[in-house]
């Protein structure tokens, strides 16, 4: 089930943008009734599939990510580690998984904190908050000489996007390789 709304705030003054992905829908509306009051935040999807989740990612191009690892479609664990391949936005897991292990492994494939349910609803909230603001600083220390997109020959990669395309054909690349290609790809003229 995807759900989306509209944009209502211009760019730069606008609340920060959340895609919730969770395949129980109570767990969706109460995320959604705890983060909607808050005048920062704006949830502008929701995900029951991991499959609906990066295809909204894509579209929506949210400030973060919120989803649990429990995915009809998709290990979880895949799907964060797939998320932050293809572009650069925090994800915050949420998760009521026995695996002890699991936030260990979500955390070294790219999400930006754990929560475990059931949780508790101030806690969350200051977590959402920290991981936006570690992301919108993270993104003001980028030098602004750096372009969002790079092109060599039939290479183009976004940035922005954590896209790489080779003759508008997309490549699957691991994070590592994806940083390698931006790296090359931001000097094309410097010898190997």
């Amino acid at each position: 089930m995807q759900h989306e709304t509209s944009e209502s705030a211009p760019p730069g003054s606008r609340p920060g943008r959340v895609i919730i992905a969770d395949d129980h829908e109570l767990a969706r509306l109460g995320l959604r009734t705890m983060l909607e009051p808050e005048p920062d935040l704006e949830v502008v999807g929701e995900a029951a599939t991991g499959r609906e989740a990066v295809e909204l990612s894509r579209r929506l191009e949210p400030d973060l990510v919120l989803m649990d690892i429990r995915m009809p479609d998709v290990d979880g664990l895949v799907l964060c580690a797939d998320l932050k391949a293809r572009m650069d936005v925090p994800i915050i897991v949420c998760s009521g998984t026995n695996r002890k292990r699991d936030g260990t492994l979500a955390l070294r494939l790219g999400a930006d904190d754990f929560v475990s349910k059931p949780f508790d609803m101030y806690d969350l909230e200051a977590r959402v908050e920290a991981v936006l603001r570690r992301s919108s600083r993270n993104k003001a220390e980028r030098p602004i000489s750096e372009p969002d997109h790079y092109q060599v020959g039939d290479l183009v990669i976004s940035r922005s996007r954590r896209h790489v395309t080779l003759g508008g054909r997309e490549l699957q690349v691991t994070p590592t390789e994806y940083r390698l290609i931006c790296s090359l790809a931001s000097r094309p003229d410097d010898p190997a």
